[in-house]
């Protein structure tokens, strides 16, 4: 009985041990800095990666398979902006935007994923298994957006939007939410990369499935405020730079006196390219304000 006790004891002994130098091992390295970046690990033969889609474009669609080949732990980074290169060049390379830190026991194996969205539009979604590379840190203003998108936690189209317009030019407008108070930050780097102020108004596009960006503007959101300095009649249309009616959105509202304010969500599919006014009309034909915005 004394025997079965003893052999307890010891087990039990050694458990804890282990579970100390855990703990110890992850209390020791706890901050960014202690991490290293995945690339360095490769570089010098500590560290064998494979990466193989997950069968989409966007968020965790990346599987890393991770082979620590050293006697030591190691602590690696993956970092927001680095951009993991797909091996068939027909098939999208994934932009990571989520920072993933993530330790190996001595000589041990793990499987974790990777964060991302796809760099171009115009080509096709990664395949389930596609294989990739462990690629390259892109240019800064690429990792600037990277690292916001990193630190907060906006909704998955817009990000995608965003990366399109560094990597596609497009245009800016098609960054949109349905709040858009809660991509604020966002449209602001993206701003302050292109260089280029945000307009009043965003474009949605139509859906294909053939193609992740149909490229065939749908419909426009925005809101316009306007004032009125007595009880009125007010009409809003939207007409082509040329003059041409394309569309009412109110017709003949009685108004009282101040501030409105009205949300814009109109169809605006074959409209041919070019510049278009939002006109605020008063007594029936007294121009009251006016808005114009372009479909690129």
């Amino acid at each position: 009985m004394k025997k079965s006790i003893t052999r307890f004891n010891i087990v039990a002994a050694l458990l804890v041990c282990s579970m100390i130098g855990l703990l110890s091992l992850k209390n020791t390295h706890t901050t960014q800095r202690d991490y290293v970046s995945i690339s360095k690990y490769i570089d010098e033969h500590k560290l064998e990666v494979k990466i193989s889609g997950k069968g989409g474009h966007s968020e965790k669609c990346l599987t890393f398979e991770l082979k620590n080949k050293t006697p030591d732990s190691l602590f690696i980074r993956l970092e927001p902006g680095r951009r993991i290169v797909c091996e068939d060049s027909s098939l999208q390379d994934i932009l990571i935007v989520k920072e993933n830190l993530m330790a190996l026991a001595p000589n041990s194996k793990v499987t974790a994923e990777g964060y991302g969205f796809c760099c171009r539009a115009t080509k096709h979604s990664p395949s389930k298994d596609s294989k990739f590379n462990i690629g390259f840190m892109d240019p800064p203003k690429w990792v600037e957006l990277a690292e916001v998108i990193n630190q907060n936690n906006f909704p998955t189209q817009p990000i995608q939007n965003a990366i399109w317009v560094l990597s596609d030019n497009h245009p800016i407008t098609s960054i949109y939410y349905e709040k858009m108070e809660e991509i604020d930050l966002l449209l602001q780097t993206v701003e302050k990369i292109k260089g280029i102020k945000r307009p009043w108004y965003s474009i949605t596009y139509a859906k294909d499935t053939s193609m992740l960006f149909s490229n065939r503007p749908e419909t426009l959101h925005g809101k316009i405020n306007y004032y009125t300095n007595k009880n009125t009649v007010i009409s809003i249309n939207v007409r082509s730079a040329k003059g041409r009616l394309m569309t009412t959105l109110i017709n003949e509202e009685l108004k009282n006196t101040g501030n409105h304010e009205y949300k814009l969500n109109f169809d605006i599919t074959n409209w041919p390219k070019g510049d278009y006014d939002v006109n605020v009309l008063e007594d029936y034909s007294n121009l009251n304000f006016k808005k114009r915005f372009t479909i690129e």
